[in-house]
């Protein structure tokens, strides 16, 4: 019948205002507190730390030169910061982002891992924070 659609058959849609979509679909990209890890778990003053952060594409599109960025706050103050990584990532795909750094003296330590992609549908995900001890001297 003119006018209604058939079923199984393609329609023209306009996504919801606000909701960029790829052709393909939707980039969301997600890192939460628990995907961030610590290596060891309380590294001492001096001690060299590696941070790895697990991102995820939520969405249903490929991501083509996201950014991930580690920084290190001591004290409230920002320290240190990785150079930012570009990477490709999946529709529903993770990609494993690493940061090695000197820990140093302080005491409040924490580092926040920020991730950006191009048409990002939800960027309120897109950043973690994790903070951590450094070990008796």
């Amino acid at each position: 019948m003119p006018g209604r659609p058939t079923p199984g058959a393609a329609t023209n849609s306009t996504p919801a205002r606000g909701a960029p979509t790829t052709p393909q679909g939707t980039i969301d990209l997600s890192v939460t507190t628990s995907d961030v890890r610590l290596e060891p778990a309380r590294p001492r003053v001096g001690q060299s730390a590696s941070f790895t952060a697990m991102i995820h594409n939520l969405g249903s599109a490929n991501a083509q030169g996201a950014v991930v960025v580690f920084n290190l706050f001591v004290n409230g103050r920002q320290v240190s910061a990785s150079s930012p990584v570009r990477f490709n990532i999946a529709a529903r795909g993770t990609f494993q982002a690493r940061w090695s750094t000197a820990i140093p003296a302080g005491q409040q330590y924490q580092v926040v891992v920020m991730v950006n992609a191009s048409g990002d549908v939800n960027p309120g995900n897109n950043r973690a924070a994790l903070g951590f001890a450094s070990a008796p001297r």
